[in-house]
């Protein structure tokens, strides 16, 4: 077989050293692959192409990168989309501006989520329109956040193949099945919802119901931060984002974009100053999205033995929704799951018509949209949605007279 090609687009942020080490952990498992990283900073493209040449030495792998997007795209057969449009200055603005709305600064989620996806839409659009000029067919597996909103425009953008991948159900499936003293593969399980907003429910061992366990095997503790009594309330396992997405988290203070530019610089200087493929660096975060979610899907894409993946897809009714699905070489076919117990489905029903008026917002962002948009976000939870939509409107203005500059 020829060589297969796997673009990377964000490919010099400095934790795609962590991708590099997933896909050599799977190398027996995939074709002779071309790897071409694309990204805006010269030097630490530059400086992750040459950790991946010395990660994938010996792998019969070739390795590249160009600041021109039209030649890691052309003919590719993969398309990894990790860009952070902004850069992580971006997220701290994102940030600051969640504080100042009093709401909790998650890039996924709320005020901040919408506004981001608004600010990078001319930046996406140009990458969506080069995808579909260079590499129609390819396989467009979407890491941006939001993942959902992201995830959503450039599949009507004319990525028909793009899906968006997220590591937390997986993640959570298996301290289910920790927390019962099982392997995950010995648990059946099922999932439905939206990207963070998600329920994994029916959970069983040989016939035997463990979410009637599970909140006496927790006891006080938590799992994901969610406690065994919102388990027995919902006949569900929500993911740990839960309580921010319905607005009983309280604001939490900025930092998180301040830590993860100081970490990039750091794992920046390690490769700079070492030749070790060990990157102690990394380990003050753990990617886990690369081993548990984006390798094991282009493995699956490979394979002739269908398997299981977490998928992030668009719906019938344009929501992109995160589901089971079975993956091979012929394809991504969804899961079909049983009826979700009431409480879940009364929950899915507020996070869906939040997501529908987030995306008429997104392709017409009046002020008018964005206000309805923001009364239905079940994460802001009764807050003083006519304020916060004056600060996000001057927000975005301000933003736009930058990009226009």
């Amino acid at each position: 077989m020829p060589f297969q090609k796997l673009a990377i687009l964000g490919g010099s942020s400095p934790f795609t050293a962590a991708l590099v080490n997933s896909l050599k952990d799977a190398v027996d498992k995939l074709p002779s692959f071309e790897i071409l990283l694309h990204g805006r900073n010269q030097e630490n493209l530059s400086l992750m192409e040459a950790y991946a040449h010395r990660v994938l030495q010996g792998s019969g792998w070739q390795v590249g990168s160009t600041t021109t997007m039209g030649r890691v795209l052309d003919g590719a057969n993969i398309v990894i989309h990790q860009i952070r449009y902004g850069g992580m200055d971006r997220r701290i603005l994102h940030e600051e501006f969640s504080e100042r709305c009093g709401v909790p600064p998650d890039e996924t989620l709320g005020p901040a989520a919408l506004l981001a996806t608004l600010e990078m839409l001319p930046d996406l659009r140009e990458t969506c329109d080069a995808v579909v000029e260079y590499s129609p067919d390819a396989w467009t597996l979407n890491l941006t956040n939001p993942l959902s909103y992201v995830t959503s425009f450039m599949t009507s953008h004319g990525l028909h193949r793009c899906i968006g991948l997220c590591e937390l159900p997986t993640m959570t499936a298996h301290e289910i099945a920790n927390l019962c003293g099982l392997e995950s593969h010995e648990m059946d399980w099922h999932y439905t919802g939206l990207n963070h907003r998600g329920f994994i429910f029916q959970v069983s061992h040989s016939g035997r119901s463990l979410l009637e366990e599970l909140p006496l095997v927790l006891g006080k503790r938590l799992i994901g931060g969610i406690s065994g009594e919102q388990i027995a309330e919902l006949n569900a396992v929500p993911l740990k984002y839960f309580t921010l997405a319905i607005g009983k988290q309280g604001p939490i203070r900025p930092g998180r974009g301040a830590f993860l530019k100081h970490l990039a610089g750091e794992i920046i200087n390690e490769v700079r100053s070492t030749q070790t493929e060990v990157l102690s660096s990394l380990e003050k975060r753990n990617p886990v999205w690369y081993p548990f979610a984006v390798v094991p899907m282009i493995v699956a894409l490979y394979s002739d033995q269908p398997s299981k993946q977490i998928v992030n897809s668009a719906g019938e009714d344009g929501i992109v929704w995160e589901s089971i699905a079975t993956v091979s070489r012929s394809g991504i076919a969804i899961v079909p799951q049983p009826e979700c117990p009431k409480p879940v489905r009364i929950w899915l029903d507020k996070f869906a018509r939040h997501e529908q008026l987030a995306l008429s917002a997104i392709i017409e962002p009046t002020q008018d949209n964005i206000v309805e948009a923001l009364a239905a976000d079940p994460s802001l939870n009764d807050r003083d949605v006519e304020s916060m939509a004056q600060k996000f409107w001057h927000a975005l203005e301000a933003s736009s007279s930058q990009h226009a500059s």
